[in-house]
């Protein structure tokens, strides 16, 4: 996105929409970086958003029109933006569950804690920090560190971590695991790779 763009990967208007399994990193706008929502419902289920710039709303900005109807559901995700992930103006609803927030936000089985992404992206500022127009971003590896194990694309095979993510086995227990691998702790992960055969395996 551009210095006047709003939602740099999505807009939605008057749109439902459901995305499920999404990595958003790296997205950039003057304001609501990565998804933007004017009216309509967005549901987001195990996404993961990290490394995207906006004034506000890093991750997701949602607007209404006085009593038309704007939902953002959010279950099972990682907003990890630097923080101002999320911004509803006065009319929208939001709906986020078991979910990792940077700074918290109110829901049922939300947590603030760093995800411990195995290799976190970031943008370059090619030695101009004062200058963000030429800024350019290098992606991460979003799978949740593990003692026991977590998958690393590279070399296609499990490799250990020194430390445990709390994203793992930290999703809704009424969502089904899906394809992750055992050991799974009977519990869906948070992020992009919940519920997918490169899960991160649980200690427990």
């Amino acid at each position: 996105g551009d210095d006047w763009s709003r939602g740099a990967a999505i807009q939605t208007s008057r749109a439902n929409i459901s995305i499920q399994n999404c990595l958003f990193s790296g997205n950039k706008a003057n304001a609501y970086g990565a998804v933007y929502q004017y009216m309509g419902q967005v549901d987001l289920i195990n996404c993961t958003f990290a490394g995207n710039t906006a004034l506000d709303g890093r991750a997701v900005g949602c607007f209404a029109y006085e009593d038309d109807s704007t939902i953002l559901r959010a279950k099972n995700c990682i907003f990890w933006d630097g923080g101002l992930e999320l911004f509803a103006d006065q009319w929208a609803q939001l709906d986020i569950s078991y979910s990792d927030i940077r700074n918290g936000h109110p829901g049922e089985g939300n947590i603030n804690q760093d995800p411990l992404f195995v290799d976190s992206g970031y943008w370059d500022n090619h030695g101009t920090p004062a200058d963000s127009s030429d800024d350019t971003w290098i992606n991460g590896d979003y799978h949740l560190q593990s003692t026991t194990g977590y998958w690393d694309v590279d070399s296609q095979s499990w490799l250990v971590a020194g430390e445990d993510s709390l994203c793992i086995d930290a999703g809704d227990p009424n969502s089904p695991v899906g394809q992750e691998p055992s050991p799974n702790g009977g519990r869906i992960n948070l992020g992009i790779y919940g519920g997918t055969d490169q899960a991160s395996l649980s200690s427990n």
